[in-house]
């Protein structure tokens, strides 16, 4: 049999492959243009939780920052306006040191807005007093940390404060398992079942 025998007998094959979903997409084309409502052709799904997720990094206070006049005084302002324009349920953070997690946490009291965080720093000062920079997680009220854990980001993720793989500091990760008490959902009232 010669090469050319071998295409032209695989053709016909690949075509008849491609009749089933052909027919399909006419299909949905057809059933999209006559009106039929989308629920014929997929069962209804129930409404899913609408939750908005920030992440913020809110860079560690520090003395070099004051001096040009990017301080944390001078940014903690414009966190608390874009959390208020954005009104995230959960912000993960990066960098932030207690005092300004304590700061953060107090501004959005005072406007209402309440939140829990939970994470623990990166650091450990005689190797047992935590210290450092957070990866927090904040959440609102309508949320409840049920399980939460910072690891680090090394060979030995259960020794906070390790290094591994030529860091030149340690790195962290905080997560959180979350239970919804109340949320907005999407979609309309009728499928939110």
């Amino acid at each position: 049999m010669e090469p050319s025998d071998k295409v032209s007998s695989s053709t016909p094959r690949s075509r008849k492959a491609w009749v089933p979903i052909l027919a399909v997409i006419w299909l949905c084309a057809i059933y999209g243009r006559c009106g039929y409502p989308a629920s014929l052709l997929w069962p209804k799904v129930r409404a899913s939780p609408l939750l908005k997720v920030m992440s913020f990094y809110l860079r560690y206070d520090n003395d070099a920052d004051k001096k040009h006049g990017y301080g944390w005084d001078k940014r903690l302002p414009a966190v608390v306006d874009q959390i208020m324009k954005h009104q995230p349920d959960i912000i993960g953070t990066q960098e932030g040191l207690l005092h300004q997690l304590h700061q953060l946490k107090q501004a959005l009291a005072q406007i209402g807005m309440n939140y829990s965080s939970c994470g623990s720093p990166r650091d450990r000062f005689l190797g047992c007093v935590p210290c450092g920079e957070h990866c927090a997680i904040f959440s609102r009220s309508s949320l409840e940390a049920v399980m939460q854990s910072t690891f680090a980001l090394s060979e030995t993720p259960s020794c906070i404060g390790s290094r591994s793989w030529g860091s030149g500091c340690p790195r962290i990760a905080t997560y959180a398992w979350f239970r919804l008490d109340e949320v907005q959902t999407t979609g309309n009232s009728d499928s939110a079942q």
